[in-house]
């Protein structure tokens, strides 16, 4: 059975290279991303050369980036400072937040994909340039608070457990929080302050 297109999906876009595919507006959200990769499944299969240049680019036509099924203009990242990247990754992997797979394993970085949101650890001193300013003190002072939402009352526990194991702070056991809501908080090796909470009727 043949892939059937619609017309003028797909075309060169002179204004990043001569592999990067423009997809038209009218084809933007669902529709564009489940035919753009069949689209893209296709070409490879008639053009070997094509794995040579992989990885390419899709971008509409106001050149909003498109890379699977995420929109970059509309991503949020959150960005915080850590003295070591190596003790940060191997803490967030012991309590279960995963890593964005593009920057798995980076030493220069970590990329927590905490849902739809990024949150990304730099070392301090490439924060305080991204940032043209010093790093706050978590030890005096609490300057954010990330909050993340777990699937089950019983999540929360299970992560409880694996954050004490990991000897930081925790400044909030599980329990009930403001009568609707089943949290608990910790600090990580930074000082940053988290929280995970589940309420009824959020999943």
């Amino acid at each position: 059975m043949g892939l059937i297109f619609p017309p003028n999906l797909f075309k060169v876009n002179p204004l990043l290279s001569d592999y990067v595919f423009t997809v038209s507006n009218h084809y933007r959200g669902r529709q564009a991303e489940s035919v753009s990769v069949h689209a893209f499944l296709a070409f490879t299969a008639f053009c070997p050369l094509i794995w040579r240049i992989i990885p390419c680019l899709v971008v509409y036509e106001d050149n909003s980036f498109v890379s699977k099924e995420r929109i970059m203009s509309k991503e949020l990242w959150i960005n915080l400072p850590v003295r070591d990247i190596a003790a940060s990754r191997a803490f967030f992997q012991a309590i279960g937040l995963p890593e964005h797979d593009q920057h798995r394993n980076n030493p220069d970085m970590v990329a927590l994909q905490v849902g739809n949101t990024m949150v990304m650890l730099f070392p301090i001193s490439q924060f305080e340039r991204f940032a043209g300013t010093n790093i706050s003190d978590t030890g005096k002072g609490c300057e954010i608070l990330i909050s993340y939402g777990a699937g089950s009352k019983e999540e929360v526990d299970e992560v409880y457990e694996k954050v004490k194991q990991t000897g930081v702070v925790v400044f909030g056991p599980p329990r009930l929080v403001d009568g609707s809501m089943y949290g608990m908080g910790f600090c990580d090796p930074d000082g940053h302050r988290w929280n995970m909470l589940w309420m009824e009727g959020w999943n």
